[in-house]
């Protein structure tokens, strides 16, 4: 995956029922050829996966670095106990769902981000709207 010429995944993507797993993945594997581009892998929505999943950034990256594709991943999940089901994977996907700025200086930030790349587009109020809108997979008005 060479992110400096494509999108990774959309966070609402789901992989075997999980929001943000395939973008993950895409992101990790650009991660390991050194083509993030201007993709950070490990970044706070990364870290709400991994914390469903009960890892963290250096054992999923070895994980998807030692596999061919998803499904292996997606193997290795849930072969280890790290698939996360009922409550954690609801709560999980709400949360991607609805990736929000938490306080006042990230608002700001969410905003000036939003104007720049959607200019009066209210609509757009997640940190997932503004990047499914950014990466082409929300409709512009």
């Amino acid at each position: 995956m060479d992110l400096t010429k494509e999108f990774p995944r959309s966070p609402r993507e789901r992989l075997a029922g999980l929001n943000m797993l395939a973008r993950t993945i895409d992101k990790a594997r650009a991660k390991q050829t050194g083509s993030l581009g201007p993709y950070l892998f490990d970044c706070s929505m990364d870290r709400r996966l991994f914390e469903a999943l009960r890892t963290d950034g250096d054992e999923f990256f070895a994980v998807v670095v030692e596999t061919e594709d998803d499904a292996r991943v997606v193997s290795w999940l849930a072969r280890t106990g790290h698939m996360p089901v009922g409550a954690v994977l609801d709560a999980l996907n709400a949360d991607i769902d609805t990736w929000a700025p938490k306080n006042d200086d990230a608002r700001a930030r969410f905003e000036r981000q939003r104007d720049e790349i959607a200019p009066g587009r209210r609509d757009v109020q997640t940190w997932t709207d503004l990047i499914d809108l950014e990466e082409g997979r929300l409709k512009a008005r």
